[in-house]
């Protein structure tokens, strides 16, 4: 064999290793691809044709096809979400200038938030694409906790500010009674005695209100139940109103539905919860009015039975007044015709009790010129599983 032979078989040979350690190098993956196909995120590549010339394995999973049916379509027939939308400005943007765009937005079909993070590449664009569903879960989360400290730090705020004024007011009232009891004549002591002796029971009231309010907050009463026939409870109970009632030229009358069951309950509790809200009615019910109270059956529910126990009186309050109705201090402006005054604590105290003794709900209608509060209560008393404890005192 000559020599110009066995240097061509020689060249063959190199030829053929060459070709081998070819085949071999596109068998194997690179590095970068290796990261993208094993990458949680979804990543694609469009040529400046729009059209797909990468997508990696996340992808697939993310739209639900296999690669090779995507490959080589144009990126609307096989994303079409992106580039509608949030997405469809800034990925435009960002093929057609050539600079890198970071967008979001909502991917309706696998019903998660994605970020979008496109970058030119040879014309092109690669797009990876985040699900970031948890995260912006976890900030609406962090708002609304955020939102809640606003509102209970608001609530402290006016808490101490009514408190610090409903105090302040009758104790400078007691101070300027009694400087003007050292000086004055016979015949006035007994007005500047009555101021004193109304403040003195204004600020008691409030004292005591906000005790009974913390109570129930941090360490509810021990509860002694009892068995009580309404009808004969209430017309004991609504005996001291009825002289109030005369006065004011108000008419009051009970009305007891003769299948009204008797119910087992904390006595002192429901005393506090009827009272307030009979001494409500007859504060805001004009002159010529009528003040009703009712106990009757209510529905069933979880196979137990409830009482129902209204009071019901001519007047109104607006719908944008009843949703603050049992807010503590909060006081309807100008209803109050017979300037009784009153802390503001009654009917949030009462809700307190209501819920966390009595194991009831309360709830008030105004509609056809009458006010209805209504308290729903279990037959066979108080039961833990209606406890709520929601509501903070400040």
């Amino acid at each position: 064999m000559g020599e110009e032979e066995m240097g061509t078989e020689q060249l063959l040979a190199e030829l053929h290793a060459l070709r081998r350690q070819l085949q071999t190098l596109q068998a194997e993956p690179s590095p970068t691809a290796a990261i993208l196909e094993h990458l949680g995120d979804g990543v694609f590549a469009v040529d400046s044709s729009w059209r797909l010339v990468y997508l990696n394995r996340r992808l697939e999973q993310m739209l639900g096809c296999k690669r090779a049916d995507l490959l080589g379509r144009q990126l609307h027939e096989a994303c079409p979400w992106l580039l509608e939308g949030a997405f469809a400005e800034p990925i435009r943007t960002a093929l057609a200038g050539q600079t890198p765009v970071h967008c979001e937005g909502f991917y309706a079909q696998a019903g998660t938030w994605v970020q979008a993070h496109a970058y030119p590449h040879r014309g092109g664009l690669v797009v990876q694409l985040q699900d970031v569903s948890a995260r912006r879960e976890s900030e609406k989360l962090l708002g609304d906790q955020m939102k809640e400290l606003e509102r209970l730090n608001h609530l402290k705020d006016d808490f101490l500010s009514t408190v610090s004024h409903e105090l302040r007011t009758p104790m400078a009232n007691m101070i300027m009674a009694i400087q003007l009891l050292k000086s004055a004549p016979e015949n006035k002591r007994a007005a500047y005695l009555g101021i004193l002796e109304r403040e003195c029971q204004r600020e008691t009231n409030l004292i005591n209100d906000l005790l009974d309010l913390q109570e129930l907050t941090v360490k509810p009463r021990r509860r002694l139940s009892e068995v009580i026939h309404l009808g004969a409870w209430l017309s004991m109970l609504l005996e001291p109103f009825r002289s109030r009632a005369d006065q004011f030229q108000q008419s009051m009358s009970l009305q007891v539905h003769p299948d009204t069951p008797r119910i087992i309950a904390d006595a002192r509790s429901l005393e506090r919860v009827a009272s307030e809200l009979i001494n409500n009615a007859c504060k805001y019910t004009p002159a010529g009015g009528a003040i009703v109270v009712r106990a009757e059956p209510s529905e069933e529910d979880d196979e137990r039975a409830w009482v129902s126990l209204s009071v019901c009186n001519t007047g109104e309050i607006p719908l944008h007044e009843q949703e603050r109705i049992f807010d503590k201090f909060y006081r309807i402006p100008k209803t109050d015709s017979w300037a009784q005054g009153g802390t503001g604590l009654g009917l949030a105290l009462v809700r307190r009790v209501v819920i966390e003794n009595l194991g009831g709900e309360i709830t008030v209608v105004s509609a056809n010129g009458l006010v209805t509060f209504a308290v729903r209560l279990p037959v066979d008393g108080y039961s833990t599983q209606h406890r709520s404890d929601k509501e903070p005192l400040l």
